[in-house]
């Protein structure tokens, strides 16, 4: 008894470039999603806005100095001015943060619709090739019997 083996075309299933490429995005927009994320809260970049608001406030303290501002009254202009410092920078960083998570979840998207239509696709190709085999076996003047 010989059991049939089954071609290659059976075993393999074939992913049409366009189904690659759709993937290829969503796996791209999704680690730079992940990547911008992490960089927004990493240490070194927290360091560095503290470091900024710092010198902000020094910079806005020797400006007082100079404008020979009462000394009861720094510490509280300071401290409104520390406060508006360090609200600017996070809401520059979260527009930031916004900004490139919002493309970088766009080229997902499309690599995702990529895929999905190229399936849909596929799908298509093969109902047609279905209809027309049909069409074939039914129509007696194309059989050679």
């Amino acid at each position: 008894m010989v059991i049939p083996m089954r071609s290659d075309r059976t075993t393999r299933r074939r992913v049409p470039i366009l189904e690659l490429v759709g993937m290829l995005l969503y796996g791209v927009g999704i680690c730079f999603a992940v990547a911008s994320i992490s960089l927004a809260f990493s240490k070194e970049n927290t360091l560095n806005d503290k470091l900024r608001v710092r010198q902000k406030v020094d910079e806005t303290k020797r400006e007082l100095i100079a404008a020979k501002t009462p000394e009861d009254q720094i510490p509280g202009l300071l401290r409104v001015d520390k406060d508006s410092v360090a609200g600017q920078t996070i809401h520059e960083n979260l527009m930031i943060l916004s900004f490139m998570v919002l493309i970088s979840l766009l080229v997902a998207c499309f690599g995702v619709s990529l895929t999905l239509w190229s399936r849909v696709r596929g799908l298509q190709l093969e109902i047609m090739k279905l209809k027309s085999g049909v069409a074939q076996a039914r129509d007696p003047s194309t059989s050679s019997g």
